[in-house]
C-alpha cells in the first residue's frame, strides 16, 4: 500500500507539471504574436524611409521645374533683346544707305565734297553712365584736299517725359569739342557721362566744315547701335 506521504508527493509533482504546462501554452503564445508585431516595425521603417526619398525627388523636381521655368525667361528676354537690337542695326544701316545716297547726290548736284561719319562703337565704362566712343570721318569724294572744321556730337533722349537733346560740349566729357583736320580720314575718340535720369536713344554726329569746299552732313546712330561691355 501507498503511503500518505507518497501519495502527497505525487499530486505536488501533477500540479507542478500542470503549471509548467499552463506556463508553456502561455509562453508559446505570446510568442506566436511576436512575429506578427516585429514584421510590421521593419515594414513601417521602410515606409518611412521611401516616404522622405519621395519628398527629397519631389523637393529637387520643384526646383528643377524653377530653374528651367528662370532659363526659359532668360532665353525669351535674351531673344528679345537680340531681335531689338538686329532690327535696330538694320534701320541704322538702312537709314545710312539713305543718308549716304542723299550725300552722294548733295555732292554731284553742287559740285561739292563731303564728309562721312562712320563706324560708330559705344563702350560702357567703369563709372557709371559713363561711355565711351569712337568713329571714322571719311571723305565721300576724292580730290577736295584738306578738311577742317568742326564734329558736333549729340546724344538724344528722354529726361523725365520730356525730349532732350545733349551736345558733347555741354557733359562732362573729354575731349569737350571735336576738331576736324584730315586729307583721307580722321579717328575721333573720347568718352562722356549721361546725367542721372537720361535715357538715351540716338547718336547724332554733325559735321560742320570749313569753307564752301564741303557740305555740312550728318549721321545717326540709334542706341546702342554696337555697345560693348
Amino acid at each position: 500500500m501507498t503511503s500518505r506521504g507518497e501519495r502527497s508527493a505525487r499530486g505536488f509533482a501533477l500540479l507542478a507539471c500542470l503549471f509548467f504546462i499552463a506556463l508553456a501554452c502561455g509562453v508559446g503564445y505570446e510568442l506566436g504574436r511576436i512575429p506578427a508585431r516585429t514584421q510590421l516595425g521593419p515594414e513601417l521603417a521602410r515606409l518611412a524611409v521611401e516616404h522622405e526619398r519621395l519628398a527629397r525627388e519631389l523637393d529637387a523636381a520643384r526646383q528643377q521645374v524653377l530653374i528651367l521655368e528662370r532659363d526659359r525667361t532668360i532665353e525669351r528676354e535674351t531673344v528679345r533683346v537680340l531681335q531689338s537690337r538686329l532690327e535696330a542695326a538694320q534701320d541704322a544701316r538702312l537709314e545710312q544707305a539713305r543718308e549716304l545716297s542723299y550725300l552722294k547726290r548733295l555732292v554731284q548736284a553742287g559740285d561739292k565734297g563731303a564728309v562721312r561719319a562712320h563706324d560708330l562703337r559705344l563702350s560702357a565704362q567703369p563709372q557709371p553712365r559713363r561711355y565711351g566712343y569712337d568713329f571714322l570721318l571719311t571723305q565721300l569724294v576724292d580730290g577736295v584736299g584738306q578738311v577742317e572744321g568742326r564734329v558736333v556730337l549729340v546724344i538724344e533722349g528722354v529726361r523725365g517725359d520730356e525730349p532732350a537733346r545733349l551736345r558733347l560740349d555741354e557733359l562732362s566729357a573729354e575731349p569737350a569739342t571735336i576738331d576736324m583736320d584730315f586729307e583721307h580720314y580722321q579717328h575721333c575718340s573720347g568718352w562722356f557721362m549721361l546725367p542721372e535720369g537720361f535715357a538715351p536713344q540716338l547718336v547724332v554726329i554733325q559735321i560742320e566744315p570749313d569753307g564752301e569746299r564741303l557740305a555740312a552732313t550728318s549721321a545717326s546712330f540709334p542706341w546702342p547701335l554696337e555697345l560693348i561691355d
